[in-house]
């Protein structure tokens, strides 16, 4: 199984990330540059390499942009990132 987590430089995310590199094949992805993380800004779709994604089985979206005043400040971007990240419940944990 390989596994993706979107936004693991964030707190959650980098929880998430060391914990899902205990159990399986794992890479993280950040909106800057970052040594052994895929490149992904959510307000940008059509800048992914999907490719890089591909044999991904499992996906954890944590990114946000957690500072209001940046939330308020940049609306629109704020708003496309919360867009590209929606998702829906996945069936059983892969951990416990």
């Amino acid at each position: 199984m390989n596994i993706l987590v979107v936004g693991a430089k964030g707190y959650i995310g980098a929880s998430v990330l060391g914990k899902a590199r205990e159990v399986a094949a794992s890479k993280g992805t950040s909106s800057s540059d970052s040594p052994c993380m895929l490149r992904l800004q959510l307000d940008a779709p059509d800048d992914v390499s999907y490719n890089a994604m591909a044999q991904t089985h499992v996906v954890f979206l944590t990114a946000a942009i957690s500072a209001p005043n940046i939330c308020a400040r940049e609306h629109d971007r704020a708003w496309a990132m919360t867009s590209a990240s929606r998702s829906a419940p996945v069936g059983a944990p892969i951990w416990s």
